[in-house]
């Protein structure tokens, strides 16, 4: 994490558009994964953001065990979020931090270029024979200050806007790298990310340490490593 990401964590007084506290999750409560998942899709369709786990609303460390959280697999969050957008959504990283020297748990939240639309409602049981909905189908969240709510025309409106302005970034970027390449250069246009070589349109990839190449990231173990779990057979 840079710097300023850091001093977010660990200065910032309040809850806004881009930092959530909460002070505990249980990985067995619906109604921890359904608020959970509100405040991960809001903040993505608002540009981004972090979730601090181990934080009360005041901003106070709040003295909970935070091994559960931590121990999450991310593909549980993916699946967890798929299931009620239908979106493969894992542009996200959890990990250990501190704040205020307590440990805390931090789920960083990437922005996406289209916002994503709730297909099935989060309900979960209140007791009682109650139940509270904590967002319904067909409904795009956004973050309004500290709160993950209904979104509105503005809030569609800067979303575009987020996206035209990335998009121009790009091509600005990739209009000065061919402006000032040296008389001779080859100019080469490469995905941003490659696929596993199980996937459609795969695409062949050479480990190197250059940080300006193509990421590659694997979500589908299973592809990956397709002989992990094979007993070793003895001849």
């Amino acid at each position: 994490m840079d710097k300023g990401v850091l001093t977010k964590i660990d200065e910032s007084e309040k809850e806004s558009a881009d930092l959530d506290f909460k002070s505990a999750f249980d990985p067995s409560a619906p109604q921890d994964w359904c608020e959970l998942i509100k405040d991960i899709v809001a903040m993505a369709n608002s540009g981004g953001g972090l979730i601090l786990f181990g934080v009360n609303d005041d901003g106070s460390p709040a003295a909970v065990d935070l091994k559960q959280i931590l121990a999450l697999d991310p593909a549980t969050i993916v699946d967890k979020i798929e299931k009620y957008t239908d979106q493969h959504f894992a542009d996200f990283s959890l990990c250990s931090g501190a704040r205020r020297g307590c440990p805390i748990a931090v789920l960083s939240v990437s922005s996406v270029p289209v916002p994503i639309v709730f297909t099935a409602p989060g309900t979960y049981d209140i007791g009682g024979g109650k139940q509270k909905t904590a967002f319904s189908r067909g409904t795009v969240y956004f973050r309004h200050g500290p709160k993950s709510e209904p979104g509105t025309s503005e809030d569609l409106r800067a979303a575009l806007n987020r996206e035209l302005d990335r998009v121009r970034s790009s091509w600005l970027d990739g209009i000065t790298k061919v402006v000032t390449a040296p008389v001779g250069a080859t100019i080469s246009v490469l995905p941003s990310e490659v696929k596993l070589s199980g996937a459609e349109g795969a695409t062949g990839v050479r480990l190197v340490n250059d940080e300006s190449a193509p990421a590659f990231k694997a979500y589908r173990t299973d592809l990956l490593y397709p002989y992990r779990q094979q007993k070793r057979v003895r001849s």
